[in-house]
């Protein structure tokens, strides 16, 4: 069987394992523990991704929102000026 040594940061979730078989066969197969590794690392990137594209869109939707609250409010400015005294209308 083929044993390889792993960085210590790698290996600190294995001592979780209860059964030495299992924790054999997580450390004889070096190259399937290193796509492991690798599905992990792309998984983390990708919901750090997603949690920045869902929060600009957030952002994105509020600055609509804003955009058409302030032209409804210029609107009524305007409506509220063409009917008062002082305004021009």
């Amino acid at each position: 069987m083929a044993w390889y040594l792993m960085d210590q940061q790698k290996v600190s979730h294995l001592s979780s394992y209860r059964n030495p078989k299992i924790l054999t066969i997580i450390l004889a197969f070096p190259e399937d523990d290193r796509l492991e590794y690798a599905v992990i690392e792309a998984t983390r990137k990708h919901e750090q991704a997603q949690a920045r594209v869902n929060a600009e869109s957030r952002a994105a939707e509020l600055l609509a929102k804003a955009t058409k609250a302030m032209s409804l409010s210029h609107q009524n400015a305007r409506e509220a000026l063409r009917h008062s005294t002082y305004g021009t209308g």
